[in-house]
């Protein structure tokens, strides 16, 4: 029989385990294999952790700051992650039945074109997207912008994206500035709507279309601030 191998201040060992230290960092420390350090234990008494314990014990004893570490190549994975269009859509379909983005001024509009007798959906989801308002015969998607934020960084990078996104899929498109002071929301604003959609229904096959106007029904001015120069009019007329 081989001579059973003796580890010194064995005491200190055990303790050290009991107190969260790791079998493989002690055995290695000593220069013994896991195995033999393991027999120790239950000799001593003392019942092995197993993974999930083991992990547990871990994680109480980490600071917040080794923590955090801990988790970050996990968190930049998810952000990093793709995300599949069928994803998106669901969302998009999801906002729509709970109307979490629906704002009052929204729901003005859509009652007037309501009393005129319109179709109108409000955050209907359209693939990805979801319109403030939809007039669902004939198509068109109402989207209300009230602040210039719109016409900046990662808001103008998707409206560039989402406006040919809705062209492309057979969708009248209609911008609406809106300020409380200048040219708030009024009633001609819905006019002007049931009016085009009057012509479109006598016009069904007409090419999907692009407008801007103000609050007040009238036209927006020829500014790239309001979308409305004849470089994006022909941006998203050719497509990209």
């Amino acid at each position: 029989m081989p001579a059973k191998i003796k580890i010194s201040d064995l005491d200190n060992l055990l303790r050290r385990y009991v107190t969260g230290e790791s079998e493989n960092k002690l055995s290695r420390e000593i220069g013994v294999n896991r195995w033999t350090f393991r027999q120790r234990l239950l000799e001593a008494g003392i019942a092995p952790r197993n993974q999930s314990e083991s992990e547990t014990l871990k994680w109480a004893s980490m600071t917040i700051e080794q923590r955090a570490a801990q988790v970050a190549p996990a968190h930049l994975v998810s952000k990093n992650r793709e995300v599949f269009e069928s994803e998106l859509e669901q969302r998009a379909i999801t906002r729509q039945l709970r109307g979490s983005k629906i704002v009052v001024v929204e729901t003005l509009l859509a009652d007037w074109l309501r009393g005129a007798g319109l179709s109108i959906t409000q955050q209907r989801a359209v693939g990805r997207y979801n319109l403030d308002i939809a007039v669902n015969i004939p198509p068109i998607a109402v989207e209300i912008f009230g602040g210039n934020w719109h016409t900046s960084g990662r808001h103008k990078i998707r409206f560039f994206k989402r406006t040919p996104y809705l062209l492309n899929a057979g969708w009248h498109v209609l911008i609406i500035w809106i300020d409380s002071r200048h040219y708030p929301l009024t009633i001609e604003c819905a006019k002007y709507i049931i009016e085009w959609a009057n012509q479109l229904r006598c016009n069904p096959t007409a090419y999907s279309q692009y407008r801007v106007i103000l609050g007040n029904g009238q036209p927006a001015p020829i500014r790239e601030s309001k979308f409305n120069t004849p470089a994006i009019i022909k941006r998203f007329c050719n497509g990209y």
